[in-house]
């Protein structure tokens, strides 16, 4: 996992504060192809404060979550502590070992911190016959002048490759990169993409905790951190309107071949 993966240590708070869930039509869709149960054995790559956790194992799921971020490891063990079907572990996917098989894979909004050359082999690996892997991100759709528009401008100060979170060229193209990463491995089958479109509402302090909790946030010097702050907290408190963002949640699934 790369050193800006692990760097969600650092604004584990924000992101569970900010962060969104996942449309409920997309967990019913992944439930009803991969034909969950009580006795499905999950495993969660990547599992950060738990927002996709949360979600499976209120259905009824048993689910090993990994990640190698220890803050947003204890602030899920929080969450889910009335929860026997939750085994967390604090390693990368790639230092992980079990001699457990599973069901299913997940990867929410965390498949391409991994070790992609090596991923899909270790996927094929750990999971059961027939078992599935699920690979899903929150993308954004920008409309121009918009607030999600000015915050990209705002961003683009500071970051030398994209603007924090997801700028519209970090789209569609990306998520067909993830699905050929699977699809080139020849190891998996049945594989499509799937999107759900939605909106999300944002109090000004929840769109600045949002905007604080994404990895290239926390990698900057604290000068610039204090100075973002600035611009952002002048910005959204200038709004007329609590700020909305467009998502849409791209799906990933795949079915493990014939081994």
């Amino acid at each position: 996992m790369s050193e800006q993966g692990r760097s969600f240590d650092a604004v584990a708070e924000d992101y569970l504060r900010s962060r969104s869930g996942y449309p409920s039509e997309m967990l019913d869709h992944i439930f009803e192809t991969a034909r969950l149960n009580s006795n499905s054995l999950v495993l969660e790559i990547g599992c950060g404060s738990g927002q996709a956790t949360i979600e499976f194992s209120g259905r009824g799921c048993r689910i090993v979550a990994i990640d190698p971020a220890k803050t947003a490891l204890v602030l899920l063990g929080k969450r889910c502590s009335d929860l026997r079907e939750i085994e967390l572990v604090h390693s990368t996917f790639e230092d992980f070992e079990t001699a457990l098989k599973f069901d299913m894979i997940v990867c929410a909004q965390a498949f391409h911190w991994l070790d992609l050359s090596t991923a899909p082999k270790r996927f094929a690996a750990l999971l059961k016959p027939h078992g599935h892997v699920m690979l899903f991100w929150h993308l954004q759709d920008v409309i121009p002048e918009s607030p999600q528009a000015e915050l990209y401008s705002i961003s683009s100060k500071y970051f030398k490759s994209f603007p924090i979170m997801n700028p519209p060229e970090y789209g569609r193209e990306f998520i067909d990169a993830m699905s050929q990463v699977l699809d080139r491995s020849g190891l998996f089958k049945e594989l499509r993409v799937l999107e759900y479109p939605w909106q999300q509402s944002y109090k000004p302090e929840m769109f600045k905790a949002l905007f604080r909790s994404a990895s290239s946030f926390a990698q900057l010097d604290e000068s610039s951190k204090h100075q973002i702050g600035v611009e952002l907290t002048d910005y959204v408190e200038a709004l007329t309107d609590d700020p909305v963002v467009n998502y849409r949640t791209c799906l990933i699934e795949a079915k493990i071949g014939d081994i």
